[in-house]
This record gives C-alpha cells, sequence and structure tokens, in this order.
C-alpha cells in the first residue's frame, strides 16, 4: 500500500503551543505510516531538529512578509514535488498562504485548517472595537 503524504504549512517552529501539537501530530502520523513534510513560512527553526528526529523534512521558506511572491512560488513547487494528498494549515499566516496558493496547485489534496488561539484573537479585537466606540 502507499504512503499517503501529509505537508503540513505553519508561520514558525518556536516553542509554543501549535509549534508542540504539530510536532506531535507529526510523529502520530510518522508512526502510522504517513510521508510527512512540514514548510515554515517565517526563519524560526528552533524545533526542527526535533521534527527532522522523527524523519520529517523541513523546508524553511524565510519569507520576509505575507504576501511574499517569491515565497509563494516556493511553496508551489515543495507542492508540485510532493504532490501531498492532504495539506494542513496551523495559524493564521500559515493558512493564509496556504490559501492565496491553492488555485496553482496542480493537484487536489484536502486543505484542512486546525485554528490554535483563535479566542486569543478575538478577545483582542473585541477589546480594541471596545476601546475605539469608548473614545467615539
Amino acid at each position: 500500500m502507499e504512503k499517503k503524504k501529509n505537508l503540513q504549512i505553519i508561520t514558525g517552529l518556536n516553542r509554543g503551543g501549535a509549534e508542540n501539537h504539530l510536532l506531535e501530530l507529526c510523529a502520530g502520523l510518522k508512526k502510522n505510516n504517513f510521508d510527512v513534510e512540514v514548510v515554515v513560512l517565517r526563519n524560526i527553526l528552533f524545533l526542527a531538529p526535533k521534527f527532522e528526529l522523527i524523519g520529517v523534512t523541513v523546508h524553511c521558506l524565510a519569507i520576509a512578509n505575507y504576501l511574499s511572491l517569491r515565497g509563494m512560488f516556493r511553496l508551489l513547487r515543495i507542492i508540485w514535488r510532493f504532490r501531498p494528498d492532504i495539506v494542513h494549515a496551523h495559524l493564521p499566516p500559515a493558512e493564509l498562504f496556504a490559501f492565496l496558493t491553492k488555485p496553482f496547485w496542480k493537484c487536489s489534496p484536502r486543505f484542512v485548517i486546525t485554528k490554535h488561539l483563535d479566542g486569543y484573537f478575538i478577545d483582542s479585537l473585541r477589546l480594541k472595537l471596545e476601546t475605539l466606540t469608548k473614545m467615539i
């Protein structure tokens, strides 16, 4: 049976909840016979050696901003070469980056987004709106 291919996309690999979750997820996928690769948008690679220890290839796009055309093309080349069955994005910048490149993937993987800490962004926005309305 052919291995399923899973491509994970995340903003960075710093120490954090989403990043640790991704490490555990990749370890579980490898144990279940998935071929897994990780794409990191920013040059934040603290946990990269741990991914490599479990046999996961880490690609770093090292983008300067989240609308980097060069970075998007590099992501597309990885997708075209790897031809994943599943593309899984974590954290809003990676979600946006994956979504913007989706029309050019040349394959039809399932696209999954995992929300991490969504409440923080909503609470922060609500607080800013409340402060703004008090000022008016």
